[in-house]
């Protein structure tokens, strides 16, 4: 059960829970500064909320190796990210999904 409204997207990161998956706020975020209209405009401009995204609602910076990833997703390319357990692979996952 996944909300279909962008006005009912919650303001805050949701998970699963028992009423079904709820889109996180990072979806929200690029939706609201980007629009919908005809796409989210360029590769730089996803990239650059999801930057924002991290650094004020996760209170992190993304390393470099997700900063590059997340930016060939965003431009439509495929990417094999092998970095260690802990290093972030998760939120490049998530921030292309928000993206997608």
């Amino acid at each position: 059960k996944i909300n279909d409204s962008v006005s009912a997207l919650p303001s805050q990161q949701d998970g699963i829970d028992g009423a079904g998956a709820k889109i996180g706020s990072l979806t929200k975020a690029i939706v609201d500064r980007l629009g919908t209209d005809d796409g989210y405009g360029s590769a730089e401009a996803v990239l650059e909320v999801i930057l924002e995204w991290a650094s004020v609602t996760k209170g992190m910076e993304l390393y470099e190796a997700q900063e590059e990833a997340i930016m060939e997703l965003v431009e439509g390319n495929s990417v094999m990210l092998t970095t260690p357990t802990g290093s972030g692979k998760t939120l490049v996952a998530t921030a292309a999904i928000a993206a997608a």
